[in-house]
């Protein structure tokens, strides 16, 4: 069968498109996605449309593109999620039995503007970017990330504080090129799980930032901060202290002899080799070992000929001495700055856990992809683990990824989890062991003192293992593929007769054997709508749910088997008694009726 492969058009096949929509509607707020898909080798083909809405559910409306193979849907809500797919249909206007895969995301970011709209050479600036459609990102996804054209400009820092704002630190260089950069605003496209080698929807403003010559500049830089700030307590062994200077500082007047860090009696701390470091108005020191525990430190910068200067040759007016200054914690192992675990995915006391789990998520406050080159897979894989009582459960050999920033952590399983048992995420990136190693590779704010758990474990309590169809005419018993209700899947054709069969890894509840919670569904246009059953039977010892329909299903047609989950839906009995299957998306498996000989018509390609 021929496959519609459908997604977001990106930076490089959209740039036509957005230019196209600026101009002609400059005031209009009203967002656009731009859609590309897979042509379909039929010589009955007539075209395609694309069905979209606001939730995956209800793709409630419609786009005819004709032969074409790309399509942009306008006049979509700004700052929301849309969900989009494409059906194929042919000369007598009979669609695909199946959708392509499902996108999703927000419309393409529009730039209103930006303030302040220019920079001089050597100057480090703060832009507030305005427009809308910027993604905030979650804990699955990136946030939007800027870019600038001009030679000589970078992006030091970016933050999505709303829908309709990004704060972003750009730095020019001495030397950048004057004249308006392009200003890009580029969004994850959600339609894929990890989006960072995909291409990103972008949205640019051709005169985003001007860089203006450098002019006589006779002001001293000066210190406008610290970290830790003066006075502070209870600060890491592990710290890197930074300083934040007015402006940009010359690299060449920065080094263990202008920027230092003071013990109590005033003499330098050793720092590691190619520090201090600078970048733009921030300078840091990385201490060559771990700081003495209770001692007070201070950062010191030399200033006047000799000392730091800025891009402009001004040296600092006079020497800067922290004051008062900061105290390292009593207890090396203080808590202080420590990375935090925000979240986990199955979380702590959940039950109900499918046995076919494959992946389990850790999220933190801050990105730890550096621990994959502190540590070896293999180390991380015992430091990051899921464990089944005392014992590991195996993990594949690409086990852990990082992803949204590394603030993610998927621990990918190599084995299916046992029913009606409890496991226990674990993070231990603790020990004396765990600390050198970390601070020997520069990286000892991700050291976490002892060990995090899920606690209460969370409970793995039964699944359903198969959905299937069987012709009582006759024929085998062939499988359909659950996928939680989304686009529907290729499957075999279903006879118009066939009876279903649901089968579990537990026992059903004869409570639950009813057909508000075991559903045959066909489609009716857009939507599905429920069709009358003879009987929802037990069988093998309650295992299996039979659901025979009492007509033949309409020919050539969508259909789905549902399966209802949550506190309304199917009862299971396991060895600690009876349970539910975890809340969120009912259970659907989709498939396509035989199509009579008189109606057949070529195929029509569908879905991802």
């Amino acid at each position: 069968m021929n496959v519609i492969r459908l997604s977001r058009r990106g930076r490089t096949a959209a740039l036509i498109a957005v230019v196209g929509l600026l101009a002609l509607a400059p005031l209009a707020r009203a967002g656009s996605i731009s859609l590309s898909w897979d042509a379909v080798p039929d010589a009955d083909l007539a075209g395609y449309r694309v069905y979209y809405g606001a939730s995956p559910g209800q793709l409630d409306r419609q786009h005819d593109a004709g032969p074409a193979t790309s399509a942009t849907l306008t006049g979509l809500s700004d700052c929301s999620l849309w969900y989009a797919a494409v059906r194929a249909y042919d000369t007598g206007g009979l669609e695909s039995a199946q959708d392509s895969n499902l996108v999703q995301g927000l419309p393409r970011p529009v730039i209103s503007g930006v303030q302040p709209s220019s920079l001089r050479q050597g100057e480090t600036v703060t832009l507030t970017v305005s427009g809308t459609n910027f993604d905030q990102g979650d804990a699955s996804y990136p946030a939007a990330r800027v870019s600038l054209a001009g030679s000589g400009l970078s992006v030091e820092q970016t933050t999505v504080d709303a829908c309709g704002t990004i704060r972003v630190r750009v730095r020019a260089a001495a030397d950048a090129a004057t004249g308006w950069s392009s200003l890009t605003v580029e969004n994850p496209d959600r339609s894929w799980s990890d989006p960072s080698p995909h291409p990103w929807v972008f949205g640019t403003i051709a005169q985003g930032v001007e860089v203006l010559p450098a002019q006589g500049d006779t002001s001293a830089p000066r210190v406008d901060s610290t970290d830790p700030a003066a006075g502070s307590g209870q600060v890491p062994v592990t710290v890197e202290p930074r300083l934040t200077f007015s402006e940009a500082l010359d690299p060449a007047t920065v080094s263990a002899s202008t920027v230092q860090l003071l013990d109590a009696s005033g003499s330098p701390v050793a720092q590691q080799a190619g520090w201090p470091q600078v970048q733009g108005a921030v300078v840091s020191v990385r201490p060559a070992r771990p700081l003495s525990s209770g001692a007070t430190y201070r950062l010191f910068v030399r200033g006047g000929s000799g000392g730091v200067a800025d891009l402009a040759g001004n040296p600092l007016a006079a020497n800067f001495t922290q004051s008062p200054g900061f105290t390292v914690a009593d207890d090396p192992r203080s808590t202080a700055d420590r990375p935090t675990v925000l979240d986990a995915s199955p979380g702590a006391g959940a039950i109900g856990v499918s046995r076919q789990l494959t992946e389990v998520r850790i999220t933190f406050d801050r990105d730890m992809s550096a621990l994959a080159s502190v540590f070896s897979p293999a180390e991380l894989r015992e430091r990051l683990a899921v464990l089944d009582g005392d014992r590991p459960v195996a993990q594949l050999d690409t086990s852990p990824r990082f992803e949204s920033g590394g603030r993610t952590i998927r621990l990918l399983l190599a084995e299916s989890l046992l029913n009606d048992r409890a496991y226990t995420t674990m993070v231990h990136l603790g020990g004396d062991a765990a600390l050198e190693r970390l601070r020997s590779a520069g990286q000892g704010r991700l050291y976490m003192d002892g060990v995090w758990m899920t606690r209460p474990a969370w409970r793995v309590e039964g699944a359903l293992e198969q959905i299937s169809y069987r012709d009582p005419a006759g024929g085998p018993e062939t499988n359909l593929e659950p996928n939680s209700g989304q686009a529907p899947l290729a499957s075999s054709a279903v006879p118009t007769g066939a009876e279903f069969r649901v089968r579990f890894d537990a026992p059903v509840a004869q409570r639950s054997a009813n057909d508000s919670v075991f559903r045959v569904l066909t489609r009716v246009g857009r939507r599905y709508q429920p069709v009358p059953l003879q009987q929802v039977l037990l069988e093998d010892g309650g295992r299996t749910v039979l659901l025979r329909p009492k007509q033949a299903l309409p020919p050539g047609s969508w259909g789905m088997v549902q399966v209802r989950t949550g506190p309304s839906g199917v009862v299971l009995i396991g060895d600690s008694g009876e349970f539910l299957l975890p809340a969120g998306s009912n259970v659907g498996a989709p498939f396509a009726t035989e199509v009579e000989p008189q109606q057949a018509t070529g195929a029509l390609g569908v879905a991802e």
